[in-house]
């Protein structure tokens, strides 16, 4: 309830339209990338890596956008192996 609705929309709007690919590779430093497989946005978290040199992707089986959000339990094992990596 406390979110700006206008801004809220105007992001909305403004992602379906905007084209990150030239940025992408210009991201060298590692980075963690996680997706729950039910995400609409899925495939393109996945066509994103594609294009990040340093990228790790990581799928959560059966879990949508909130899910992947909101679980901790799954999600922070990968955040602290990849921190481990990277470290």
């Amino acid at each position: 309830m406390a979110n700006d609705p206008k801004a809220l929309l105007a992001y909305l709007s403004m992602r379906e339209y905007v084209d990150y690919n030239d940025v992408l590779p210009t991201i060298t430093q590692p980075l963690l990338l996680y997706v729950g497989e039910s995400d609409s946005d899925y495939s393109q978290a996945e066509k994103c890596v594609e294009y990040i040199p340093n990228a790790t992707f990581v799928t959560l089986p059966n879990l949508d956008h909130e899910e992947a959000f909101c679980r901790s339990d799954i999600v922070l094992p990968h955040i602290i192996g990849f921190l481990a990596e990277v470290a």
